[in-house]
């Protein structure tokens, strides 16, 4: 009798927990053939498997926010799902067993999205284990651009062909009249949304730009015909960056609505629309880096080389100080928690200087959004490696700066 043999699909053996995690996921056949393996050593291969597929289960069980958040949109699908039947019922006139049937589909179509979104949650988990500490607002930004954050159970197969099996062709046709308006007011709530936040931004923008023109016309003595031209040209120099403003904006949006989700977005396009929720009006970094470079464009076909030059000294300037005093007030809203040395402040300074510039436009882009607290400058701790924090602080006020820059994490990834 031919003796019992464990065969990797890709023809070679794998180490023992990457076994155990093949057999999860089906990555192996047990199977008769030429290739035997000793009972014992057999028997020592099925106690690891199960060794590491404890492990691998306790594992899983350390990262309770996945969990929870599985459950949260559980619980947010199923009862969109509930009223989008509903709604199904109300515009078809279906009636008894079919809407029995439809509930069920439902239910299913949940349990189809669920077992995605969870089967995305660990991969992407995994992969950034691998790289040590998992940053959550990372993670998550990670996550939402796969396949399984993006579906929501209304697109998922086994509704569409639950309703087409069904719905009479009539009534199909009636639902499919009524998903297509619902899909259409959810777009054009965003889109105009996202025009009113442009236009806010673009006038601001010109009027700061206003202001920043008088100052040029009397440092300069500008004359009428220069002046002229710099005005005239600070709308389209704006206007260049609009393309650029919102991309971020509207990944928040849309996960606000569920990614369109019919069955569940009803009420919040309503705020949408009805402007009673604000998202915030900041432009993306990319969008103040073109502005910035629009006006530098403006500025130099309007004035000579000399006042050019001129004018660069003075940003220029502008800027050390500026980035100067952030870097001071990082230090110092840092120093409050750490009670830094005064050789850890001045290097954390020169630091901070450093990483500020590099992140300048993100930075940008967040502070036009009104945030005064000056402890948001604390989100800048995210940008200087590990390595290097480590070499640098004491254990204990290690332990408070990782604590601390968690906490702003989201702030410094936000785009």
């Amino acid at each position: 009798m031919t003796k019992p043999e464990w065969r990797m699909t890709k023809g070679n053996l794998m180490t023992r927990c990457d076994t155990a995690r093949a057999a999860t996921s089906g990555e192996f056949v047990i199977r008769h053939s030429s290739f035997v393996i000793p009972s014992r050593v057999w028997l020592s291969m099925i106690l690891a498997v199960l060794g590491c597929l404890t492990a691998f289960a306790q594992e899983e069980a350390k990262v309770p926010f996945i969990e929870q958040t599985l459950q949260r949109s559980d619980d947010f699908y199923s009862s969109g799902m509930k009223s989008l039947v509903g709604d199904v019922v109300k515009v078809t006139g279906v009636a008894g067993d079919v809407v029995q049937e439809l509930q069920k589909v439902a239910t299913a179509a949940v349990k189809d999205k669920m077992d995605k979104s969870k089967v995305g949650l660990w991969k992407t988990w995994h992969a950034m284990q691998k790289d040590g500490e998992v940053d959550q607002i990372q993670f998550w930004n990670s996550y939402r651009k796969l396949p399984e954050a993006i579906l929501t159970p209304d697109r998922s197969p086994i509704w569409g062909e639950g309703l087409k099996r069904l719905l009479k062709p009539d009534e199909l046709a009636k639902w499919d009249a009524e998903a297509t308006k619902r899909r259409a007011r959810i777009e054009k709530a965003i889109a105009d949304y996202l025009d009113r936040g442009r236009k806010q931004w673009k006038d601001q923008r010109v009027e700061t730009r206003k202001a920043q023109v008088e100052e040029l016309v009397t440092i300069n003595k500008l004359d009428a015909a220069s002046t002229t031209k710099i005005r005239n040209g600070i709308d389209g120099a704006v206007s260049a960056a609009l393309p650029d403003w919102g991309k971020g904006l509207e990944k928040s949006i849309r996960e606000y609505v569920k990614s369109a989700f019919l069955g569940g977005a009803d009420d919040r396009v309503q705020a949408l629309e009805g402007g009673q929720i604000n998202f915030g009006s900041a432009g993306e970094p990319d969008a103040v880096a073109a502005e910035e470079a629009g006006w530098r464009g403006l500025l130099k076909q309007s004035l000579s080389v000399e006042q050019f030059g001129q004018w660069e000294a003075r940003e220029q300037q502008r800027l050390d100080r500026r980035l100067r005093a952030m870097a001071m007030m990082t230090v110092a809203e840092l120093d409050r928690k750490l009670r830094l040395t005064m050789s850890q402040r001045s290097t954390l300074e020169e630091r901070f200087v450093k990483v500020i510039s590099e992140g300048r436009s993100k930075m940008d882009a967040l502070f036009s959004q009104n945030y005064a607290n000056s402890e948001i400058m604390l989100m800048v701790l995210n940008g200087i490696p590990d390595a290097e924090v480590k070499a640098l602080l004491e254990e204990e006020q290690l332990v408070v700066w990782r604590d601390v820059a968690a906490r702003y994490s989201s702030w410094w990834n936000q785009f």
